[in-house]
């Protein structure tokens, strides 16, 4: 065989080879299986120089395009964790999480971890403003019922984390039981010439309702049947106060 027909035959062999490199490395669809690929055609004996970088070129270019497609990705991903996370302390767990993403490039971690630090700050504006915005209205709740409904009301906010809603219940409760404190009528002083205090008796006579002869504490199934011995209900210090016949919670059962 002639140098020509070597030359020739080599020519064609390297064609070959160059063309099935090529459709191999279009098959390739990561960025990590492209960077094995480069490895691997190292020291092709079959490829000129010139073939092997035209090649390597052409691995490097797609490798950095499937890079970015894979950032892209992963930054729309975390940006979609991001979007359900609602309290300070997801926030601080995600943006630590974020730190040791093994995807995303630093320039993008430090901007994601950004975004998740100004979400962190305006949930707590948006708290603090939650929390001023209820504290002007309780201030404005006057009685028992009002402050147990606010109370309630509380508890399925949407907005307050659960630990700012048990203090704002908590203030609450407080207010209401000044409140109930506030309704017991005041106790007569006794009388220096001893022999027992008329508080009982004052305390009937400001409410109309009649001390029973029998001071053994009497309880009653319903508030018809208390009527019947005490026409206006009885305060939640009397011997007779039962809860479930207070249904406003007032410190006042079976008021009128």
């Amino acid at each position: 065989m002639t140098q020509s027909k070597k030359d020739k035959l080599a020519s064609a062999e390297a064609e070959a080879e160059m063309a099935r490199l090529t459709t191999k490395l279009e098959e390739l669809t990561t960025a990590s299986t492209i960077a094995t690929f480069v490895k691997n055609i190292e020291g092709n004996e079959m490829l000129s120089e010139k073939d092997l970088e035209e090649l390597k070129e052409a691995a490097e270019t797609k490798r950095a395009d499937l890079l970015e497609q894979e950032q892209l990705a992963e930054v729309e991903r975390l940006e979609g964790i991001l979007a359900q996370k609602n309290t300070a302390g997801e926030l601080d767990t995600f943006y630590t999480n974020v730190g040791a993403n093994l995807v995303l490039t630093d320039d993008r971690k430090r901007a994601l971890q950004q975004k998740i630090t100004n979400k962190k700050e305006e949930w707590i504006a948006t708290q603090e403003a939650e929390v001023q915005r209820l504290q002007t209205l309780l201030a404005n709740k006057t009685t028992g019922s009002e402050l147990e409904i606010f109370k309630q009301n509380i508890g399925t906010n949407t907005v307050l984390s659960d630990d700012r809603k048990r203090a704002l219940q908590q203030q609450t409760e407080q207010k209401r039981q000044q409140w109930v404190a506030a309704q017991q009528p005041k106790q007569a002083p006794r009388s220096k010439g001893g022999g027992g205090g008329v508080s009982g008796t004052v305390q009937n006579n400001i409410h109309n309702t009649p001390a029973p002869k029998d001071q053994t504490p009497h309880l009653f199934a319903n508030c018809t049947e208390m009527r019947k011995v005490y026409p206006n209900g009885v305060p939640s210090t009397h011997p007779s106060y039962q809860a479930k016949h207070d249904r406003d919670k007032d410190g006042w059962a079976c008021e009128r």
